[in-house]
């Protein structure tokens, strides 16, 4: 009895060791993982947060408290939530910033979606890195199908006498996590509306001035050379042909008609417009009758004197106006080094009839009257923004043409597609 009792006595004795054994080395696991340091400064910047986005990147920064040496290792563990079946080692990198020795050679380890781990070896010699380390996450890896907070935990190892994570000998060094956070909509629609818009004006002022028909305040003048409040007006002067000048916008110290001297006024076009397809901007005469010619159908304007005396328009682009050619016409003052000039984008087209390959070339100007149609300019294909472009008038009478005054109304229509 006594041998049997000792027998089962030793048996609970043994049972007893064996358990407090096991309890102790399951203590010691927890000890040492107790004892891990925390990372710090840990992130995860996501590239997507709504629920169920495919293929989101992942940028993973975190701080190691304890330097990683050779044989370390860097282990990330993927939310289960998280779409993961294609992820490979294509997908994802690691790199350490400066610090200690970073490690700058790393081995990844193939992904196994059955534990959800990254898994990254240093195989940098001498290696003792304090730095940053970012593991990027680029493809592959899907948003949870339900929001609400996630988070990816973050591990270094020393590895051990094996050097990787495979041998069973790895020692928990550094731990923490990385928190996201998924939501049922990451985006915002803005919205807004543009009209469809034209703005054109027409200045006889160097400034951008609005005048009116009726006057408009100075500088709106015929000429440079008075204050009259005249408006729109290009005042061409003493038309004499006798000399030898043609006159022309720009021409300083001209006598014109009120008994004063002055710069004869440039005609300018101010245009803006998100049109699509452009602006075109076209000039028609609402005064020339072509007296002399007789006939209303002739699709030239003049500038109208006493009786049938006319100074009439050149009838082709690109016609030379000379000293007693009787002619008269308006041109992109080119050869003044004309302005054509835009805010952004390019600058209007100016239209061949209109743009001086020499100086002294002037283009038509369609009478209404005459049963001519409007012409072309200068014209854009797209958008114009705050165009700027300046015109000259030229004329020169002949021998034949009388005393008086003389006069033409230009009608200037801007037309934009949209």
């Amino acid at each position: 009895m006594q041998k049997l009792f000792n027998k089962q006595y030793f048996s609970t004795v043994s049972l007893l060791t064996v358990v407090s054994l096991v309890m102790y080395m399951f203590a010691a696991v927890l000890l040492v993982r107790v004892q891990a340091a925390a990372i710090t400064s840990a992130s995860d910047t996501m590239s997507r947060l709504e629920v169920s986005v495919v293929d989101v990147e992942h940028t993973i920064v975190f701080t190691p408290t304890t330097a990683i040496n050779q044989d370390d290792g860097v282990q990330i563990t993927i939310d289960s939530a998280f779409g993961d079946a294609s992820l490979d080692v294509a997908d994802y990198s690691i790199s350490q910033a400066a610090g200690g020795t970073p490690c700058a050679s790393w081995t990844e380890n193939a992904y196994v979606p059955a534990n959800d781990v990254i898994q990254f070896e240093c195989d940098t010699v001498g290696a003792a890195g304090t730095g940053a380390i970012t593991i990027a996450i680029t493809t592959d890896l899907d948003n949870p199908g339900s929001a609400g907070s996630y988070a990816f935990t973050i591990e270094t190892y020393d590895l051990g006498a094996d050097t990787n994570f495979a041998g069973g000998d790895d020692t928990l060094e550094d731990s923490g996590a990385a928190g996201v956070a998924i939501v049922d909509d990451d985006t915002v629609n803005v919205t807004g509306y543009i009209n469809e818009f034209l703005t054109f004006d027409i200045d006889t002022a160097d400034t951008n001035v609005d005048c009116d028909a009726a006057g408009g305040a100075s500088p709106c003048d015929s000429h440079s050379g008075v204050t009259d409040s005249a408006g729109y007006v290009v005042s061409l002067g003493l038309l004499d042909p006798t000399d030898a000048a043609v006159n022309d916008s720009g021409d300083a110290g001209v006598l014109h008609q009120d008994g004063n001297t002055g710069t004869i006024n440039y005609i300018w076009f101010d245009t803006s417009t998100n049109a699509t397809s452009g602006v075109a901007v076209t000039v028609l005469s609402y005064v020339g009758e072509n007296d002399v010619d007789g006939t209303p159908t002739n699709t030239v304007s003049a500038l109208e004197g006493p009786g049938t005396d006319e100074i009439r328009s050149v009838d082709a682009g690109d016609t030379v106006i000379s000293d007693g050619s009787g002619l008269y016409g308006i041109a992109f003052a080119a050869d003044d080094t004309g302005t054509n000039t835009v805010n952004s984008g390019s600058a209007a087209t100016i239209a061949a009839d209109y743009d001086q390959d020499a100086a002294a070339e002037f283009g038509r100007v369609p009478s209404d009257t005459g049963g001519g149609s409007p012409l072309t300019i200068f014209s854009s294909t797209g958008a114009l923004d705050g165009s700027r472009v300046q015109f000259e008038v030229a004329a020169d009478p002949d021998a034949s043409d009388g005393a008086g005054t003389y006069t033409d109304e230009l009608t200037f229509v801007a037309t934009a597609t949209f």
